[in-house]
Order: structure tokens, then C-alpha cells, then sequence
């Protein structure tokens, strides 16, 4: 609007003074003694560049913390040697999710055999055939984030066999933990049913109430798809 203004009668009829509003809506001075002064037509262009400037800076003692943050858990001498994607797998982990990688990280709680156990085995072939979609929905359900752990994080999915759930439970998740208890479900379209149901009615641990009352409505015959219908903040069903 300002360098477009035509001539210096519509300028004049803009009434810019050097100011300008910031994102918090107070008026931030652009010449120091004269916030008041109205910009003269063949100061337009200088204005504009002092207006872009504070828009800039506005931010910048919050944009220092979070540089400060960042600094303290990865050192700044190494970002020159990344591109800004290979920094976000590191820092992130990778957007796809890896099952291979995700079985190979993933470590068995009241499985007799560990990953040779017949529901084990029946889970990764079920996530195996989940789209994209439905395993980056499974690893927010159990994890609180749809992206797989950085390599080399030392994270690890725990696997328990919640042989205390019926075959008519859905799974829980424990998202500050890691993990998923799966009930001993004795078929794989069983198991894909409930897995589905549970990833996609619990898109965050915000949503935990409501997504308990739809698990109830669900299947009338339980008091709560947990056991005890209690759960925490990290607890999902």
C-alpha cells in the first residue's frame, strides 16, 4: 500500500506516522523522538524499510531463547555440516515409519517368547498391511507423536500382553512410557478391528474423556476398555 500510493496528496491522506502496530497490537516507534511525526512523501520508501525491519526484530528475544533451547541439545558447530533436512531426521526423527525398525526397537513385556509369540507375531503382521496413515496413527496412539524415534535416541516401544483384557477390550497406550498393551486377541481381523478403532478415536491425550465414552458406547458389556476406567494424563484406550 505504501510504495504503491500514486502521489503525494494520497500519501499526505494516508496519514502515516512512524509507527507501526506490532503482532501484540502495541505501537512500536520506527525513529527515536519521532513517533508522532507524519512520514513526508520522499521519506515513503525509508519508511517501508524501517516498518519491514521492526516486523523482523519484533520476535527476536523469543527466537533467541528457542536458538539458546536448541543450542543446548545440539551443538551449533555441527549445523553447517547438515542440510536442514538431514537436521530434522536427526532432531525428529523420520516422517515415514519404518516397522522393521520399529520391530527391531521394540521390546516384549509378558510375552512367553518374546516376538516368536503367536499375538506378537499377529501384531506386526497386522501393522505391516496398516497405509501410512494408519502407522503414523498407531505410533501417536502409543508415543504421542507420529514420527519415528531419532536413531540413536536409545528409545524403545514396549510391547505387554495385557492378559488381564478380554478378547472384547481395546488396547491401551502409556505415551510417556512408550507402550502398548495389547489383549491376547485370538485372530488378526480381531486385532486389526481394535487397533484401528483405538488409533483413530484417540488423536491426542487431550481427548481422553471423550474417547472413553465412545469405548463404552462401543461395547456396552464392559465397564471401561481399560480395566478400571481410571487412566492418566499419559493413558490412552
Amino acid at each position: 500500500q505504501c510504495r504503491a500510493c500514486p502521489s503525494p496528496e494520497e500519501w499526505q491522506a494516508l496519514g502515516k506516522t512512524w509507527r507501526v502496530r506490532s503482532v501484540t497490537g502495541k505501537w512500536m516507534g520506527l525513529m527515536h523522538g519521532g513517533e508522532g511525526q507524519l512520514v513526508a512523501w520522499e521519506k515513503r520508501e525509508a519508511f517501508v524499510e524501517e516498518m519491514l525491519r521492526a516486523r523482523l526484530r519484533e520476535n527476536e528475544p523469543q527466537i533467541n531463547a528457542i536458538k539458546a533451547g536448541f543450542y543446548a541439545v545440539v551443538p551449533p558447530l555441527v549445523l553447517p555440516l547438515l542440510t536442514w533436512r538431514e537436521l530434522e531426521v536427526r532432531v525428529c526423527g523420520r516422517p515415514v515409519v519404518d516397522v522393521p525398525r520399529l520391530e527391531a526397537i521394540t521390546q516384549y513385556d509378558s510375552f512367553p517368547g518374546g516376538a516368536k509369540h503367536v499375538v506378537a507375531a499377529m501384531f506386526w503382521r497386522v501393522v505391516k498391511d496398516f497405509s501410512e496413515r494408519d502407522k503414523g496413527a498407531l505410533l501417536a496412539f502409543a508415543s504421542g507423536r507420529r514420527r519415528m524415534p531419532a536413531p540413536n535416541s536409545g528409545e524403545f516401544l514396549t510391547l505387554r500382553l495385557a492378559t488381564e483384557l478380554g478378547e472384547q477390550h481395546l488396547p491401551m497406550a502409556h505415551t510417556c512410557l512408550f507402550q502398548l498393551d495389547l489383549p491376547p486377541y485370538s485372530s488378526a481381523a480381531t486385532m486389526r478391528e481394535k487397533l484401528l478403532y483405538a488409533i483413530t478415536c484417540c488423536a491426542g491425550i487431550e481427548s481422553d474423556a471423550p474417547v472413553r465414552a465412545r469405548s463404552t458406547l462401543y461395547d456396552s458389556d464392559s465397564e471401561s476398555e481399560g480395566g478400571d476406567g481410571e487412566g492418566s494424563d499419559d493413558e490412552r484406550e
